[in-house]
C-alpha cells in the first residue's frame, strides 16, 4: 500500500512538472541592452598592441568574417576564435569587451525575478558566443549583469559555443536546446523571448511558444495571455529606446 501510494506522488508531481512552463530568452536587445560600444573601442588599452599583432591572413579573414556577420549575424565566438587561430588575443579580448559592453533591459530584470519567485525554470538561448558568455557570469568583471543571468540555468542554456553556424534562426538551435533539457513542448510549454520575428517563426516552427519583445509591459501581459501572471514592471520604454546608450 505504502509503495502504491508513493508511486503515485511520484507520478503526480511528475505531471505536475512537466506541465509547468519554461522560458527562454534572447540575451542582446531583450535581456540586455547596448551601452558604451564606441566607448570600449576607442578607450581599448591594448589597441596598440592589437594592431601591431595583425597580420595580412588575419585582416583578410577577419573582413570576410565581418562581412558574413553582417549578412547572416555570424557570433562573437567566430572572432574570438581568429584571434586564437592567429595568436592575437587582443582581437579575442576586445571583441568579448564589445560583445558584453550591455546593460539590463529596464524593466526586464523585474520580470526575471518574478517568473523566479514562481518558481519557473528559465534559460538563455542567445548567438553570443560561448566566451563572451562565461565573460558575463564573471561577478568582478560584471557585478550588475552576472547575478542576473545566473538566475538563467547558464550551464543548460543555448549559446554559440564553437563559432559554427550553429545559431537562431536555423531550427538545429532550438532542437539543440530542447534535447539538452530533455524538453519536449508538446507536453511541456516553453516559451521563447526574442526581438527579431524570424528568430520567433524558427522557434514556433519547432513547437515553442514565440513572443516578440518590445518593452517590459508589453511582454508581462503576453505572458498573462499565457497564463503566467507576475506584476507589472516599472519601465515599458521602447525595444528602439534600449539603443540609447550605444555611443556613450
Amino acid at each position: 500500500m505504502i509503495k502504491k501510494i508513493a508511486l503515485a506522488l511520484i507520478m503526480f508531481s511528475s505531471t505536475v512538472y512537466a506541465n509547468d512552463p519554461v522560458v527562454v530568452w534572447d540575451l542582446h536587445g531583450v535581456v540586455l541592452m547596448r551601452s558604451g560600444t564606441v566607448r570600449t573601442i576607442i578607450q581599448y588599452p591594448h589597441i596598440t598592441k592589437l594592431f601591431q599583432n595583425l597580420s595580412w591572413p588575419l585582416i583578410q579573414k577577419f573582413l570576410a568574417s565581418a562581412w558574413d556577420a553582417f549578412f547572416n549575424r555570424a557570433s562573437s565566438e567566430t572572432f574570438v576564435r581568429l584571434g586564437e587561430q592567429y595568436d592575437n588575443p587582443y582581437l579575442s579580448d576586445l571583441t568579448v569587451r564589445i560583445s558584453n559592453a550591455q546593460l539590463p533591459m529596464p524593466g526586464v530584470q523585474g520580470v526575471i525575478e518574478s517568473l523566479e519567485e514562481e518558481g519557473i525554470q528559465q534559460y538563455v538561448g542567445s548567438n553570443i558566443g560561448a566566451t563572451a558568455f562565461a565573460d558575463l557570469l564573471d561577478e568582478e568583471r560584471n557585478p550588475t549583469i552576472a547575478p542576473l543571468i545566473a538566475k538563467l540555468n547558464p550551464k543548460k542554456s543555448q549559446v554559440v559555443e564553437d563559432g559554427k553556424p550553429l545559431m537562431k534562426p536555423d531550427p538545429a538551435f532550438f532542437k539543440a536546446f530542447l534535447r539538452r533539457n530533455c524538453f519536449n513542448p508538446k507536453k511541456r510549454p516553453i516559451i521563447f523571448i526574442d526581438d527579431r520575428e524570424e528568430n520567433i517563426r524558427a522557434a514556433e516552427e519547432e513547437g515553442l511558444i514565440g513572443i516578440r519583445f518590445r518593452n517590459a509591459q508589453q511582454l508581462q501581459k503576453r505572458l498573462a495571455q499565457e497564463g503566467i501572471e507576475i506584476p507589472v514592471p516599472d519601465d515599458g520604454m521602447t525595444h528602439f529606446e534600449a539603443y540609447r546608450n550605444f555611443f556613450e
